[in-house]
């Protein structure tokens, strides 16, 4: 299977991954509905605590009204050492599954837009978990490819597609997010995980340096490269994933 990634395309996704993901059946996404209240108090015990590392999403633009906020334990592979510590109890019902890649808590403030984007890559299914939700549609939601849901239970999508969240009401809207390569790619994680982090480093570049937003593609490119090779060696990334 090709993998698709958005900073190799500039138009809208084209490939063969639905826009919603029907995972009934699994074991992993019914052991989540069937624990949900459970992790539901998990996630607000941590975040009544004040402890973990918080912050807004580093792509402001995409934000319309206040902010956008994350609780980051697990991104793209990178382990968050103080949210991972603090939100164990959590993570227990989450590291069994296969796949497994990035977990984090999302805080969308209230009368707050995400503007409809692109994700990184088609080779996961993203699972959003509902915390806490102050409404459903239309007063908060999430459309994906022009279909709106609500928050009303757990659901899987493909984050390649054209998408977008919003919340008109006067409460903060929280969820989980996880992100599960799919089950054909497994063998592949560790390549699609790097490919994901040099995309988000160079995506922080664009937004600080003009030079670089302004460089010819092939600029862009090597810098890509670059990046990416720096993660294969290290290991390590500069994406914090709060």
């Amino acid at each position: 299977m090709k993998v698709w990634y958005s900073f190799r395309n500039d138009e809208a996704y084209k490939g063969d991954a639905p826009a919603f993901f029907d995972l009934k059946g699994k074991k992993w996404y019914d052991d989540i509905n069937a624990n949900l209240p459970a992790i539901q108090k998990e996630v607000l015990d941590l975040m009544a605590s004040g402890n973990p590392e918080r912050g807004a999403y580093f792509n402001t633009a995409m934000v319309e009204g206040q902010t956008w906020e994350g609780i980051g334990l697990l991104l793209w592979g990178r382990e968050n050492a103080v949210n991972i510590k603090k939100g164990a109890r959590i993570l227990k019902y989450f590291l069994n599954i296969p796949g497994l890649v990035s977990f984090s808590i999302s805080v969308l403030s209230p009368h707050t837009h995400i503007k409809a984007h692109f994700g990184d890559t088609d080779a996961i299914c993203r699972v959003h978990i509902p915390i806490l939700i102050p409404a459903m549609l239309p007063d908060c939601g999430f459309k994906v490819s022009g279909k709106a849901v609500s928050w009303d239970r757990p659901f899987a999508f493909s984050d390649a597609h054209l998408h977008e969240a919003w919340n008109d009401t006067d409460k903060p809207r929280i969820i989980a997010i996880m992100d599960v390569v799919r089950e054909e790619l497994l063998p592949r994680k560790k390549e699609i995980c790097y490919n994901v982090l040099s995309y988000l480093e160079i995506q922080k570049l664009y937004i600080k340096y003009k030079a670089i937003r302004n460089a010819p593609w092939y600029i862009q490119g090597i810098i890509r490269y670059m990046l990416l090779t720096r993660i294969y060696i290290t290991g390590k990334s500069t994406m914090s994933g709060v």
